[in-house]
């Protein structure tokens, strides 16, 4: 059986019960991962590929999550876990084997503030995948492969002040970048082709 490290870390907003993380963590699907809980933390270590949709699946059973990072070793985004988390406001996923950041990844994740996709493989990011997400403000995707982005990739960002690209392989910028009003702090160390 293939072993991938998982290490999932999640702080619950303080205004849920006291007990929000026991349907989590009494799941057999979170034993397999080896989850600890707390009243507002949830961190798991181990699993394999096997158990990736189970362990999506539980994370319905807490939608007040607010905090959530991974580093692991799956091959994409899960998006469709993300869907079910209305409440999270910083996402945090290095160390995969994910290459690109497709449509919609992000869509409708209203509180989202912080999106942190550093130390991945990423190559691509297409067009709106950090789509209508009004309350972003930090993008992180340093030490990747990007080479391209669509020039919708950072489409109905009101608030975006930071994005962070240093350590790519970005064959040009995207138009956003360079005429953005709103960028405070532009970070790019690596050289544009």
């Amino acid at each position: 059986m293939l072993r991938v490290l998982i290490i999932i870390a999640a702080v619950l907003t303080s205004s849920c019960a006291n007990n929000v993380s026991e349907p989590f963590c009494d799941n057999p699907d979170s034993k397999i991962l080896n989850c600890f809980c707390r009243t507002n933390e949830i961190r798991c270590r181990g699993g394999s590929n096997a158990s990736y949709n189970a362990v999506w699946k539980l994370f319905e059973t807490v939608p007040d999550l607010i905090y959530l990072s991974f580093f692991s070793n799956f091959n994409y985004l899960p998006t469709q876990m993300l869907a079910a988390l209305p409440n999270l406001q910083d996402y945090r996923c290095s160390l995969t084997n994910t290459t690109l950041v497709p449509k919609y990844s992000f869509n409708n994740l209203y509180k989202l503030e912080v999106i942190d996709l550093s130390y991945n493989k990423l190559t691509t990011i297409e067009g709106h995948a950090f789509h209508n997400l009004p309350n972003l403000e930090r993008i992180f995707l340093f030490s990747n492969k990007i080479k391209t982005m669509d020039e919708n990739a950072f489409y109905t960002l009101p608030k975006l002040t930071v994005l962070v690209l240093s350590n790519n392989s970005l064959e040009k910028l995207p138009n956003f970048v360079e005429s953005s009003k709103l960028l405070n702090d532009f970070i790019i160390s690596s050289k544009i082709n």
